[in-house]
C-alpha cells in the first residue's frame, strides 16, 4: 500500500461520511469527536489490511471506521435501541415465521405470519422497517423517522398480542394485591415501556432501588397467580 500518511488523508472523507450518517443517531454528540474517533478506524484499518488485496480497502476500512464509532456510541448508550415491546414483536414474528416455513416447505409471506400472528399486515412490514432502522446505523435516517415509524405501529393497533379477557383480569387482580410502589413499577416498566432510569426520576427513587422493586414485584405476581392457577 502506499505511503501510510497519504493513504489516510486520502480516506478521510469517508471517515466524515460514515461519522454524518452516525451523528443523525445519537443524542448529543458533537460531529468532530465522531469523525476524530473514525479516524482512529481507519488508522487501525490501515496498519492492519492485508496490501496484497488493495482494491478492497474501501469496504474493509468502511467496516473498521463503523465498528469504531458504533462502539464509541454503545459504550455511551447513544444509540438508538429498540423498546422492549418492539424486541419482542420481532421475535414473534421470527418465531412464528421459521414455525411456518417448516410447515408450508417454503418462507411463508407477510400475510400469512400476520393471520397467524394475529396482527395486521401493515404492522409486520413497519416492524421490519423498524428492525433494519435499529440493526443498521449506516441507514441515512434520522431519528424522527424511528419515531414516526413506532407511533404509527403503536398507534393504529396494528399489535394484537392479547390475552384472553379472563386472563387479564386474572393477571390485574394479582397486580392489585401488589404494594402502590410495586404497582406503578410495574405498570410504568412494562406497560409503559420506561426505563429504569426514568421511572426512579419519575417515582423518586434511585436506579437500584426501582430494579429490586421490580424484581420483587415479579415474584409476587408469580406466586399470587401460582397460587390462583393451581
Amino acid at each position: 500500500m502506499e505511503d501510510r500518511t497519504a493513504v489516510i488523508l486520502q480516506h478521510m472523507p469517508l471517515v466524515e461520511t460514515t461519522a454524518k450518517k452516525f451523528f443523525r443517531r445519537s443524542h448529543g454528540e458533537f460531529l468532530e469527536d465522531l469523525i476524530q474517533v473514525g479516524a482512529i478506524g481507519l488508522i487501525k484499518a490501515v496498519d492492519h489490511f492485508d496490501s496484497t488485496r488493495e482494491s478492497e480497502f474501501n469496504h474493509y476500512a468502511l467496516s473498521q471506521i463503523a465498528g469504531e464509532i458504533r462502539h464509541y456510541l454503545r459504550d455511551k448508550g447513544n444509540l438508538v435501541k429498540p423498546p422492549r415491546w418492539l424486541r419482542f414483536l420481532l421475535y414473534k414474528i421470527g418465531q412464528e415465521s421459521e414455525k411456518l416455513a417448516q410447515q408450508l416447505g417454503r418462507h411463508p409471506t407477510s400475510k400469512e405470519v400476520a393471520e397467524s400472528l394475529n396482527i395486521a399486515e401493515e404492522g409486520i412490514t413497519e416492524a421490519l422497517k423498524l428492525q433494519e432502522f435499529v440493526s443498521n446505523p449506516l441507514m441515512p435516517a434520522a431519528e424522527e423517522e424511528f419515531e414516526s415509524l413506532r407511533q404509527k405501529l403503536k398507534s393504529q393497533k396494528l399489535i394484537s398480542f392479547q390475552l384472553p379477557v379472563e386472563d387479564k383480569i386474572t393477571l390485574y387482580q394479582a397486580i392489585e394485591k401488589l404494594l402502590s410502589v410495586e404497582k406503578k413499577t410495574i405498570y410504568l416498566f412494562f406497560y409503559y415501556d420506561l426505563t429504569q432510569m426514568e421511572i426512579g426520576k419519575k417515582l423518586g427513587l434511585s436506579q437500584r432501588k426501582v430494579s429490586r422493586v421490580i424484581q420483587k414485584g415479579l415474584e409476587k405476581l408469580k406466586e399470587i397467580l401460582g397460587k390462583e392457577l393451581w
